[in-house]
């Protein structure tokens, strides 16, 4: 299996670098609009800016949600492989809900890191779901990069 941080290392790099870009963009747009708008396929002909700026920003809000919910499906990738072949002499892993199998993790490496992952998952599945419920917390794709890559580096004894 690849290495779980690399994948979550390229993963938030991924996303600073698409992030970085799209604020460029932005500064461009509010410095000479006209002269950013005609290299682009939008906005369209007579279409104002701030309906260009208002995407943009709407853009990089769908980026950040995206990279959390990509980070997190990394490390649930992680998980259920750590679960399934070094925590099955703890419990029977099979059919139990991934809330229940990180609590099993709570005497190896503590309460508070479990907790902070299991935040990234609500907010992880508030994307996945509909946004329907407003989350406990607003995730940002460094802060679930940080809090996942603690868990996974604890668990390994690093």
């Amino acid at each position: 299996m690849p290495d779980a941080v690399d994948d979550l290392n390229n993963i938030l790099d991924w996303y600073i670098s698409a992030n970085d870009l799209l604020t460029s963009i932005q500064k461009a747009f509010n410095k000479d609009p006209d002269r950013v708008s005609s290299h682009l396929l939008w906005p369209r002909e007579g279409e104002p800016v701030d309906k260009a700026l208002r995407h943009l920003e709407k853009t990089k809000d769908e980026l950040k949600d995206y990279t959390v919910l990509a980070l997190f499906s990394v490390f649930e990738g992680w998980l259920q492989e750590d679960f399934s072949t070094q925590r099955n002499e703890l419990v029977e892993p099979r059919g139990m809900k991934i809330d229940d199998q990180l609590d099993v993790y709570k005497t190896l490496i503590g309460a508070d890191v479990v907790g902070q992952v299991k935040q990234i998952k609500e907010y992880r599945n508030w994307i996945a779901h509909g946004r329907r419920r407003t989350p406990s917390i607003n995730a940002h794709p460094k802060m679930a990069y940080e809090r996942l890559s603690k868990f996974i580096c604890q668990v390994r004894g690093r």
